[in-house]
């Protein structure tokens, strides 16, 4: 019983050992919870959502210039010439026969 207990305390008198004691415990509880495999796995899924969010960003960007395009009367004038075949007055209107 008395060298168990000289055991503990000659550990104890070295600090660094007991310091990785204490991690190794840490660790293997974390381990034994699941705790760290779940940490990990909320670490991919904030990832995941932070490029989501970087790609949604940049689409909302893109749609804004589109709206702001969308509301320019020449880009209004240009859709109508091209989809409904709407010419100018003094523009040159070219008709073939098939």
């Amino acid at each position: 019983m008395e060298s168990a207990i000289n055991k503990v305390l000659d550990l104890l008198s070295k600090p660094k050992k007991v310091l990785w004691i204490c991690f190794a415990i840490l660790f293997m509880g974390l381990i034994i919870e699941g705790k760290i495999f779940q940490i990990l796995s909320l670490y991919h899924q904030k990832e995941n959502l932070e490029k989501n969010i970087a790609e949604l960003q940049s689409q909302t960007k893109k749609l804004k210039m589109q709206i702001r395009e969308a509301k320019h009367p020449k880009f209004i004038e240009r859709k109508a010439r091209n989809q409904l075949d709407l010419v100018e007055e003094g523009d040159l209107l070219f008709v073939f026969s098939d």
